[in-house]
């Protein structure tokens, strides 16, 4: 009981961040996708594509941090309202807890998908789709029944980034449309620091050590200064290493 409503409302959590994120940082690029495919200029190309993918990874990563870290605070402040009770919000909380990385996968397979129908490729993405699709219905078939809501949410990013995996390849070698030899090397900067973040966030977390029936400016505490030394910790390390997408989040927000 209550497995689909977890679910469902987990992913109005995924789905905000998809809208207010994903859609806003990438639409302006559409565009230039298109220009660039239209003269065939397959260095502006790859420009755009990877210029995209960074700043999805740049932007996406701490915020997925965020939801790792701070589920339950962030389910209860949202949602946990009249009948909505404290164990709504822990089956919740887990659903988003393995909905985080489907967040990521969405932004990213949005650029590489754009990108291959800006070519005029519009095949691939969509049988990478179907076997994706094939993917999660096996994920819901085995990790459903044994982890339950856990096991649930797992399987559609686990769909999703495998969507996300192979549009990126499949546009890098049939269209070399993406450089695909940088690609680890910014899934690994910003996920390394993304994974310092957390653990400044688990801490500042477990410091505030919020009740289970804390109020709505206790939730929102947590989930602010625990927001705050993600993206401290997230930035400071991409300043200490250097990382080219430490400029980015600064012209994101331009």
């Amino acid at each position: 009981d209550g497995t689909i409503s977890a679910l469902a409302y987990a992913w109005r959590l995924i789905g905000i961040g998809e809208t207010l994120l994903v859609a806003s940082l990438l639409t302006a690029l559409y565009p230039a996708l298109g220009a660039a495919a239209g003269v065939q200029n397959r260095n502006e190309m790859q420009r755009l594509v990877g210029r995209g993918l960074a700043t999805v990874a740049t932007v996406l990563f701490p915020v997925c941090a965020v939801l790792l870290v701070c589920a339950g605070p962030m389910v209860a402040l949202v949602f946990e309202h009249g009948s909505f009770g404290p164990s709504d919000t822990r089956r919740t909380a887990a659903a988003v807890l393995w909905y985080a990385p489907a967040l990521l996968a969405l932004g990213w397979r949005e650029v590489v998908v754009h990108a291959s129908y800006a070519l005029g490729d519009s095949r691939r993405p969509v049988l990478v789709a179907l076997v994706a699709m094939a993917v999660n219905v096996a994920g819901d078939l085995t990790l459903g029944p044994i982890f339950g809501i856990s096991g649930l949410a797992a399987s559609t990013s686990l769909s999703l980034v495998f969507a996300a995996v192979a549009n990126t390849w499949l546009l890098g070698r049939r269209h070399g449309a993406v450089a695909l030899r940088s690609v680890p090397g910014v899934v690994v900067r910003t996920a390394g620091a993304a994974a310092a973040g957390a653990a400044a966030g688990a801490l500042v977390l477990w410091v505030l050590s919020p009740p289970a029936d804390a109020s709505v400016v206790g939730n929102l505490e947590s989930v602010a200064y625990t927001g705050l030394a993600v993206l401290g910790v997230f930035v400071a390390v991409l300043y200490i290493v250097q990382a080219p997408e430490r400029h980015l989040l600064t012209e994101a927000l331009r």
